[in-house]
């Protein structure tokens, strides 16, 4: 209704899901400082941890899928996955995983990355093991279970419903799975350079008492 869609649009925006997002964004952001000088894969790495720390893990994930926040996103969500009506165990417990361990996590990663911080291998590699684990069993979890709870295109008919619920929101998983991986091997592998890099501590058996 057009009378109602700038109504509708505000709501949504003042949505303390949304405020929240925005917020962590803004202030995480600001308080990091400036990144101009970050190379390019350094800038989509820190890019990917900045919008996952504010947007996936708090306002989608956290928030609306396990808070039910967020109206409209809400009902997409209740129909994608029915385990997001009965706040089933799994799925809710991962939520929150997200809310409270996943996105901190994120921004402390982005922060070490703008600060190019020697500590941004391992919360890249720590970051990452959450959030593919966080990804196989919700993901996993409904394959062992032959699909029960989502719209599967077993007939591949491919329907709006199917390419919207099924193909592109349930399959958008496998995203924090293939990224996750690689980014755990990338920082497994800085991190193994680094060491093998560092020189190595004079012996001092020898020295005379």
């Amino acid at each position: 209704n057009p009378e109602t869609a700038v109504a509708h649009t505000i709501s949504y925006l003042l949505d303390p899901a949304m405020l929240a997002g925005f917020a962590v964004l803004t202030l995480t952001t600001w308080g990091t400082g400036r990144w101009e000088k970050l190379s390019g894969h350094n800038r989509r790495l820190a890019m990917w941890f900045l919008l996952n720390g504010s947007f996936i893990h708090i306002t989608m994930d956290g928030m609306t899928g396990g808070w039910h926040f967020l109206d409209l996103l809400d009902k997409h969500y209740r129909t994608l996955d029915q385990r997001f009506n009965t706040d089933e165990a799994t799925s809710w417990l991962i939520t929150q995983l997200e809310l409270f361990i996943m996105a901190p996590l994120c921004l402390l990663t982005f922060r070490a990355y703008v600060k190019n911080s020697p500590s941004k291998y391992p919360l890249n590699l720590l970051t990452s093991t959450f959030q593919l684990l966080g990804a196989v069993f919700f993901f996993g979890t409904e394959i062992i279970n032959d699909f029960v709870n989502v719209p599967a295109d077993r007939e591949f008919a491919f329907t709006f419903h199917h390419l919207l619920y099924f193909w592109f929101g349930y399959g958008a998983n496998v995203i924090w799975i293939v990224i996750p991986i690689y980014l755990m091997w990338s920082s497994y592998s800085s991190i193994v350079t680094k060491l093998e890099a560092a020189p190595v501590p004079k012996s001092t058996n020898n020295i005379p008492k």
